[in-house]
């Protein structure tokens, strides 16, 4: 490994005390990256920024039972990355807040930020989501009816929607709404997510300080 060979070099001819300053610096950051413990930054794992989650609305549930998807669980149940539809969809104007940019594995995707409109509900509860084209296992999975003037209101013009429910928990857990065109019967997911840059943060935070360190070892 990189890690060998330099600690050999150094090790062999007593290098470290032979460079100038600058060397040493430079040396200290290969060894520093060149430890796995110590260069998490690099890690894919590391640059997921959204994780699929149960309503974050629906405090009760999710405190009953916080481990089955608020957890991590549905990241891997339901947001495989070859589902992700990155295509930007015609929106409701009168409901979007925006669309953002977050990392999935380190693939960029489209956040969708919304409210419920007015018409439906007066709270007009905010949400982040991910679109999916399908879900590979929709086991526990059920949509749950809903009347088609409400349906028909939709984020996404177009497409009626049909809330879903994970029902493998403890308790049943609401995690999107399924949109389906009543004319061609096309139909995608909408997934409620958590977005988050901390990860990515302490992982740039743990490998600068690791570099730190080896440098104040020089």
């Amino acid at each position: 490994s990189l890690q060998f060979l330099i600690e050999q070099r150094v090790k062999s001819f007593d290098l470290m005390h032979m460079m100038t300053r600058p060397s040493q610096l430079f040396l200290a950051c290969l060894l520093a990256l060149a430890t796995p413990t110590k260069c998490l930054f690099f890690s894919a794992a590391e640059e997921s920024e959204v994780q699929a989650i149960s309503n974050p609305h629906c405090s009760d549930a999710s405190e009953k039972n916080p481990t089955c998807l608020d957890q991590g669980y549905g990241h891997h149940l339901f947001l495989s990355p070859h589902r992700i539809i990155v295509t930007p969809k015609a929106t409701q104007s009168d409901t979007l807040i925006g669309i953002t940019t977050k990392k999935i594995l380190t693939v960029p995707v489209p956040i969708y930020h919304f409210h419920q409109p007015a018409r439906l509900s007066e709270v007009q509860l905010p949400f982040q989501l991910v679109l999916i084209s399908d879900i590979d296992d929709r086991r526990g999975l059920h949509e749950i009816a809903t009347t088609p003037a409400q349906s028909a209101d939709s984020w996404f013009p177009g497409y009626h929607w049909l809330p879903i429910v994970y029902v493998s928990c403890e308790h049943p857990q609401h995690v999107g709404w399924k949109f389906t065109s009543p004319t061609t019967g096309d139909f995608f997911y909408a997934l409620i997510v958590a977005t988050s840059e901390k990860d990515k943060e302490t992982a740039a935070r743990v490998g600068i300080a690791a570099i730190g360190e080896a440098v104040a070892e020089v």
